[in-house]
């Protein structure tokens, strides 16, 4: 019986050994940047504002009326992974369009993000993420998100609908401040969104644990302008 222990005791001591290295491996192999999002000046953006019902202010969404899409060059979206010593970058191919009705004042928000545009600044690493052990970009090649309402708080708007990632979809609510609009040097006028949101990737099917950790942050920085 007292061996039985001891021989237990030993695999336990062993499995905790091959997954603190493990994880370390993957540290080394896998060397992560201090990555941040680029600094964007908003100083120059205009906004009408609405009223909550605190009575606080926000800048209004209300100027945007019809179809817009996001510009590619200019907006971003920036994700992290277990935090500041976890694993951030960004997707470098994603659309983000909005729909506002005139009449009706309903909103609808839709993200399609090309999961193989993930890029994290590590050639090995970034081919290791596109794998079936995490985005499995071969078999799901797309994260999307559609919204079913948008709701106005003291401070932003909320995003609510589905997102749907390694095929498995589930509701989730992304917050964003419009932040105003302006024109580029074209005189193409460009309205501007800021936010982002926390999920868990085991949600979603992905194994986390060891090398991915449940809490992952999205943060975006989009300019939209009107569809052709």
């Amino acid at each position: 019986m007292i061996a039985m222990k001891k021989r237990l005791l030993i695999i336990a001591l062993i499995g905790i050994l091959l997954s603190t290295l493990m994880i370390v491996g993957y540290r080394i192999l896998f060397p992560n940047k201090d990555l941040t999002m680029e600094e964007h000046d908003t100083s120059h953006l205009q906004a009408d504002t609405v009223a909550a019902d605190s009575g606080t202010k926000i800048s209004s969404i209300e100027s945007m009326i019809g179809s817009f899409s996001s510009v590619l060059d200019s907006s971003e979206v920036f994700f992290t992974n277990g935090g500041s010593s976890g694993t951030s970058g960004r997707f470098n191919d994603f659309n983000v369009t909005l729909l506002r009705d005139s009449v009706s004042g309903k909103t609808e928000i839709s993200i399609v993000i090309q999961s193989r545009s993930v890029f994290t600044f590590n050639d090995l690493r970034d081919r290791h993420l596109k794998g079936e052990e995490f985005f499995n970009t071969a078999n799901f090649p797309a994260i999307t998100f559609r919204s079913d309402e948008l709701q106005q708080t003291d401070s932003n708007y909320i995003a609510v609908g589905e997102m749907k990632f390694l095929g498995i979809g589930n509701q989730i609510k992304i917050p964003f401040k419009y932040l105003g609009n302006s024109n580029y040097p074209n005189s193409v006028e460009y309205h501007v969104l800021e936010g982002g949101f926390t999920f868990n990737p085991g949600d979603f099917g992905m194994d986390v644990g060891i090398t991915i950790d449940e809490v992952s942050d999205v943060n975006f920085y989009l300019e939209l302008v009107p569809s052709e």
